[in-house]
């Protein structure tokens, strides 16, 4: 394996949106199902996108016998996650021998902790694939939010908490008490629900209801309208006040979000942005390397996405 190459877990379900995205990169091969050695990310248009996880400095070990491979692994990192696809009891007895790792659910908006988790798979009953550095902080790439006494209105709030938390731990960036922000497409109000529990204000839109208790959450104000037709000239137009973060779950080609987005970042004052990019069919290719030619954004498969990408972007103060 050469040393400049990374590890991509696929994820699962999107497996042919990687090997498309391999592919196109040229020297890749999958070791495993769904687990692909391939070129890193160079932080450009082309990067690959649809992977749970990127292992940074992978290894190839060959070891005798199970507490050999614990003990390989326990000099290299001492935090680990497996990710098993064939040789699982081998891999258990592995397993076993390693200090005990059971990751609970983060209580959100609590920042996650600094450790780095290393991942490790078997490619046969003598050979692991690991590597002590992972891109993702989360566990394995799995994030995982506690609930509390009160359910948000849709499972969708797990995704913007997902990608708030990642853009603390990345850019020590996150929305503060005070702060105003649009939630367009904002209906049934997940997104809403968790900026307001933040302290944000929220103007928040869309053609349906929101589920939220206007007078436990009167800080939301709700305008039934097009999120779409919502944007910078509009708010100056009709003295609304402007915004500091931007965020959109809404159901649209990428095509029609992208000249959208591209309002905001026309704005005297760009806003932090968290956008939904839903695929329908094959991706949008070209609309994705469109939005990861921008600066100061990432584009992501979250955990908690499905057949869709997020979009996150700071602006400079």
């Amino acid at each position: 394996m050469s040393p400049a190459n990374a590890i991509y877990l696929a994820a699962p379900g999107f497996e042919h949106h990687l090997a498309v995205e391999l592919g196109r990169l040229g020297a890749s091969r999958e070791l495993l199902p769904g687990v692909w050695e391939g070129p890193p990310p160079r932080g450009e248009e082309g990067d690959p996108v649809w992977f749970r996880n990127l292992w940074i400095q992978p290894e190839i070990l060959t070891f005798g016998s199970v507490s050999e491979a614990a003990d390989l692994l326990r000099k290299r990192n001492g935090l680990w996650v497996d990710h098993l696809v064939g040789y699982h009891r081998r891999g258990q007895l592995i397993k076993n021998k390693l200090p005990a790792f059971r990751p609970k659910p983060l209580v959100f908006p609590q920042p996650l902790p600094k450790a780095q988790i290393g991942g490790w798979t078997l490619l046969d009953e003598n050979t692991l694939l690991c590597s002590a550095q992972t891109l993702s902080p989360f566990p394995g790439g799995v994030a995982r939010f506690a609930h509390g006494d009160e359910k948000p209105p849709s499972a969708a709030a797990g995704k913007l908490q997902e990608a708030l938390t990642l853009m603390r731990h990345w850019w020590g960036v996150f929305p503060q008490p005070g702060e105003h922000c649009l939630d367009a497409g904002c209906s049934p109000g997940g997104w809403s629900w968790v900026l307001a529990r933040l302290g944000c204000r929220v103007l928040a839109v869309d053609r349906s209801p929101l589920d939220l208790d206007p007078e436990t959450y009167s800080q939301v104000r709700f305008f039934q309208g097009d999120g779409f037709k919502v944007h910078p000239r509009r708010l100056r137009r009709e003295g609304w006040e402007p915004v500091d973060w931007v965020f959109s779950d809404m159901a649209a080609y990428p095509a029609r979000v992208w000249e959208w987005v591209k309002l905001w970042l026309e704005a005297p004052e760009v806003p932090h942005m968290v956008v939904t990019l839903k695929m329908q069919g094959e991706p949008d290719w070209e609309t994705l390397h469109s939005f990861q030619r921008l600066t100061g954004g990432r584009l992501v498969h979250l955990y908690h996405n499905k057949h869709e990408l997020t979009w996150m972007s700071v602006h400079s103060s």
